[in-house]
């Protein structure tokens, strides 16, 4: 295999061809001269003295060459799958991820050098965020899961930003079909959640009840169902117990979407 260049500080994941992957544009050049992680930010970028192979995507053309001293201490699925006398991957140095898109791993990547996601803001969506937050569950990297649940909570309140200003009849239905997304993706996100979560899941909750109406007998049907876990009811009841009081409801908040 030729060998390429890692995906890191302004560069994308590099595929068997050694051509840049799609996806890639989304990561914000940084001079690593001036980063305060400076030799991680040089070791990411420079796979010379890297250890170990990381293949992502379905296809698992991408791969990325990473280093074991910096990937074990962040996640336990790393520090794990390194250990030559315990899993094959060890001993192999290769570890294959099918079920992590390259560019959603290139993100984790990024993150386990620097500490830091350089995602452009305007390229976040609840769809990327999804990814990462499963990606970082997967890995069981627990910072990066508590800082993508406070990206959720962000998205969520430029959601809340748009229906305030949304005028026209397509605009309404633009921010509808968003908190249809936004409530489906958070259901998501606490079936990978435990009660530790909470602190971090009741505040999206909130945000959403502020415009999504999720009635009892939904409720005790979609636990019934199956559709719901404990996790989004706890978020759920915790999110109405911090409510807000009438008096400091603004003019047209009333619920937009009933689920």
């Amino acid at each position: 295999m030729t060998e390429t260049k890692n995906a890191g500080v302004g560069l994308s994941p590099s595929n068997s061809s050694g051509e840049s992957s799609p996806g890639g544009s989304s990561f914000k050049k940084t001079d690593p001269i001036t980063s305060g992680s400076l030799t991680l930010a040089r070791m990411l970028m420079d796979s010379e003295y890297s250890d170990v192979t990381v293949f992502a995507g379905p296809d698992e053309k991408t791969h990325f060459k990473l280093h074991r001293a910096v990937i074990r201490p962040a996640s336990d699925f790393f520090r794990a799958a390194c250990k030559a006398n315990t899993f094959k991957e060890g001993a192999t140095k290769t570890i294959h991820l099918p079920e992590i898109l390259p560019s959603t791993f290139a993100r984790v990547a990024n993150w386990l050098y620097e500490q830091s996601d350089n995602y452009k803001e305007q390229e976040r969506s609840v769809y990327t965020e999804l990814e990462l937050f499963q990606a970082a569950n997967f890995l069981q990297i627990e910072p990066l899961r508590c800082q993508t649940l406070e990206s959720f909570l962000s998205l969520y309140k430029e959601i809340s930003t748009r229906r305030n200003l949304a005028k026209t009849d397509a605009e309404k239905t633009s921010v509808r079909i968003s908190l249809e997304m936004v409530l489906t993706n958070f259901i998501r996100i606490c079936e990978l959640s435990s009660q530790s979560d909470l602190p971090l899941l009741v505040p999206i909750a909130k945000e959403i009840l502020t415009h999504v109406l999720i009635s009892a007998e939904r409720i005790a049907g979609g636990l019934a169902c199956g559709t719901f876990g404990s996790i989004f009811v706890a978020a759920i009841v915790g999110a109405q117990s911090t409510g807000s009081c009438t008096k400091c409801t603004k003019p047209g908040q009333n619920p937009l979407y009933v689920f």
